[in-house]
């Protein structure tokens, strides 16, 4: 029986998951494996109405969930429970009505445990992800586990775990640079948004004057319109504001979904496209961003959809997918500058594609002429306008004092990029000594590693993940270093598969972006200023890079096997870890 098991679970991953065409571009019409019918058609509706509904549900804290909301839930889990059963097994009414009656006891005894328990979010999210994994088991058993069935389950426990940090996280904890709502200050993000709530005009003061005022509006208006929404209906203010995270958790969702498009849009399939997206769904930074109702994972967003639609457009010279491209990138300026560091890239395709089509150089001449029209005065109004109007620098970026218990700019800069000594390590967590550090962290690479598995989050003040934040970081930093490694692979390799166009569009977008964070860093000299979230695009690229494995080692040679199962089990762990890390933190 043992053997017969192990014959299934090795096909599996041997067949069942593994790529058979040597082919590099997939149709952009192929059906996209990562999702359910429905939900591969129209993929990002679904998840705003299920963000929506959450929002009614919960104000997205678990404080704030109601008896009322704990009886939908309960239903919907009773729901939920019985469509899956009826759905994925085939068995006699007497024993159908039985398994009935016990999902409603299971429902039963959940609404009471969430009515009698404050950490209501880690329960949600584990009952969700035990039902994910009991549906695995069964695909698996009967040899139906496809991998758009493995990328939908992958998905949905990504999705719980945000939802969890979401509702046991608020919007004063675990920010960056956001203040809080209701000061009367002019200071962080929060203030941002409540100015354009209250005053439903752009600021008409100098914007250096005001902490964070600098940033483009986009992320900041569409979180003062959700506040003038939800207060239409006669939400409590307090209520509202908290309610803003269910735009976070929407885009970070989206940030999944566009993660899977681009994967597939370079062809990872099988082993390797689960995998890859995996550690999207799972990352840490990608979870705590969720929650985080600054203006980081907007802009990702849009750099994403940037390099997708780029990626369309290599493929389908088409007017609508540089308008796509267009729209990002503008928007995504819109939202916060840094978003340009797409555009090399993107322009490098651009160049690629006019010299390769020169005989058609009157459409691409068209189609550029349509990109800057949409782009730019999207791009770069808020920055020409505060430059008319008070003289503000286009790249303007406050300047921390040097006064500042973070500056490391003492250090020289041969300490800063190749300082990695051992001592550094002794603490996984990022070194501040306002919390607990023992020194600030300077090292932009450690500060990148410990930033992306943790955040500002260390065992000091959350000491029941002191055992399992350390596994969590040295497999993050072992993926970091397998991926690093693939990508070189993946660069130098001459093969029918690897297009050399985009190779380069790859690396230039992967250069640009990490040559841009040592140049911040060094020229703001501030522990705060080294943070794995001004890069979120390397992780991306980092996770396909990790992706390719699976495909370069599918010969069936022994060494070959080991290392595919180890890449498998690493990531496995990496999963797992992240998980219940982030499901400890919410205790």
């Amino acid at each position: 029986m043992k053997s017969n098991r192990f014959q299934r679970f090795k096909s599996f991953l041997s067949k069942d998951l593994t790529p058979k065409s040597p082919s590099y571009t997939a149709p952009l019409s192929s059906p996209n494996p990562c999702y359910s019918d429905s939900f591969r058609r129209h993929p990002f509706i679904i998840s705003a109405v299920v963000c929506f509904a959450i929002c009614i549900l919960t104000f997205c804290a678990q404080a704030y969930i109601s008896e009322q909301s704990i009886l939908i839930i309960s239903s919907l889990c009773f729901a939920t429970m019985c469509f899956c059963f009826s759905h994925f097994c085939k068995s006699e009414k007497i024993l159908k009505y039985t398994i009935y009656v016990l999902f409603a006891i299971l429902a039963i005894a959940f609404g009471i445990l969430l009515l009698h328990m404050t950490i209501k979010a880690d329960i949600i999210c584990l009952l969700g992800i035990i039902t994910c994994i009991i549906i695995f088991i069964y695909w698996l058993v009967n040899k139906n586990l496809t991998t758009e069935k493995l990328i939908l389950l992958i998905f949905v426990c990504g999705f719980l775990l945000r939802l969890a940090y979401v509702l046991y996280t608020s919007i004063s904890t675990r920010q960056h640079d956001v203040g809080t709502f209701g000061s009367g200050s002019y200071f962080g993000h929060a203030s941002y948004i409540e100015y354009l709530y209250t005053n439903l005009s752009l600021p008409d003061f100098d914007v250096r004057e005001a902490w964070q005022f600098y940033h483009p509006p986009l992320h900041h208006a569409i979180a003062a319109l959700w506040l003038k929404f939800m207060t239409a209906f006669g939400v409590a203010y307090e209520y509202a504001c908290e309610s803003i995270q269910v735009l976070t958790l929407f885009y970070s969702t989206c940030c999944m979904i566009l993660s899977c498009k681009i994967f597939k849009a370079l062809s990872l399939r099988g082993t390797g496209l689960v995998v890859a997206f995996a550690i999207i769904a799972f990352h840490p930074t990608f979870i705590i961003l969720s929650g985080s109702i600054n203006n980081d994972i907007l802009s990702i967003t849009f750099m994403l959809g940037a390099v997708l639609n780029t990626i369309y457009w290599y493929k389908d010279h088409s007017m609508k997918n540089i308008l796509k491209i267009a729209l990002c990138i503008g928007l995504g300026m819109m939202t916060k500058l840094s978003v340009w560091m797409v555009a090399p890239a993107v322009a490098v395709i651009f160049i690629i594609v006019f010299f390769s089509h020169l005989k058609q150089w009157k459409k691409f001449i068209g189609q550029f002429a349509a990109f800057l029209g949409v782009c730019a005065p999207l791009g770069l109004w808020w920055s020409i306008r505060n430059f008319i109007l008070w003289g503000v620098p286009l790249s303007y970026v406050p300047l921390l004092p040097d006064t500042s218990s973070e500056y490391v700019g003492f250090r020289s800069i041969a300490e800063r990029l190749f300082d990695f000594n051992f001592s550094q390590f002794e603490s996984v967590y990022l070194q501040f000594e306002i919390y607990g550090g023992t020194y600030y962290e300077y090292n932009p690479l450690i500060a990148l590693l410990k930033t992306a598995m943790f955040d500002d989050i260390n065992d000091i003040y959350f000491p029941q993940i002191s055992t399992i934040g350390p596994i969590l970081f040295w497999l993050g930093v072992a993926l970091a270093v397998i991926s690093f490694a693939a990508m070189i692979f993946f660069l130098i390799k001459k093969n029918v598969r690897n297009d050399p166009n985009i190779k380069l569009f790859l690396f230039v977008l992967y250069f640009v972006t990490l040559v841009s964070y040592y140049i911040f860093c060094l020229t703001y000299p501030h522990t705060c200023t080294q943070h794995i979230r001004y890069i979120m695009i390397s992780v991306v690229l980092g996770a396909f890079f990790v992706g390719t494995i699976p495909e370069t080692l599918r010969g069936k040679k022994l060494y070959q096997r080991i290392l595919r199962i180890g890449l498998y089990c690493l990531t496995g762990m990496f999963c797992v870890s992240s998980a219940i890390t982030y499901l400890l933190v919410g205790l």
